[in-house]
């Protein structure tokens, strides 16, 4: 079993992922607004922070706090994983690891598309589950301003 903080301001949304994560056997701890997600975190040390890319009324506030989370020397090694409706809704990629994202921009260790299905969820977080609690790919980041 993983402590999971999800941080997803729709609420259908993390319902239906608690739902997957609960039935599996993991714990799971909700952040529903972008600013409350870094006192959630902290409050919880989860094993995984699962964080959706838009807010409302933020579109990019996942990915800044995703550099939140990397540049605090307490909780850069959480495991995170992203989740976006951004390839539905555009139809344009966004994949990890191809070239397309960033880590300076993104850093995170997984991504899904929304909706999210439970097969591929559950598949990302037992290969982001390591034993000790911190995922061995992920470094901490320095502090930096989020780009516009």
């Amino acid at each position: 079993m993983a402590e999971i903080c999800v941080a997803d301001g729709d609420a259908v949304v993390s319902g239906q992922i608690a739902a997957i994560l609960q039935e599996a056997g993991h714990r799971v701890h909700f952040c529903r607004q972008a600013e409350e997600v870094m006192a959630c975190v902290r409050a919880v040390m989860p094993d995984i922070v699962i964080l959706e890319m838009r807010f409302p009324g933020r579109d990019h506030a996942g990915a800044a706090l995703a550099r939140d989370l990397t540049a605090d020397p307490h909780l850069c090694r959480i495991p995170l994983l992203m989740l976006s409706d951004f390839n539905r809704e555009s139809g344009l990629p966004f994949v990890l690891g191809e070239g397309d994202i960033s880590e300076d921009y993104l850093p995170v260790d997984a991504f899904l598309d929304k909706p999210v299905q439970a097969e591929p969820l559950l598949a990302a977080i037992d290969s982001l589950l390591v034993p000790g609690g911190s995922h061995p790919r992920r470094r901490c980041l320095r502090s930096r301003p989020f780009p516009s």
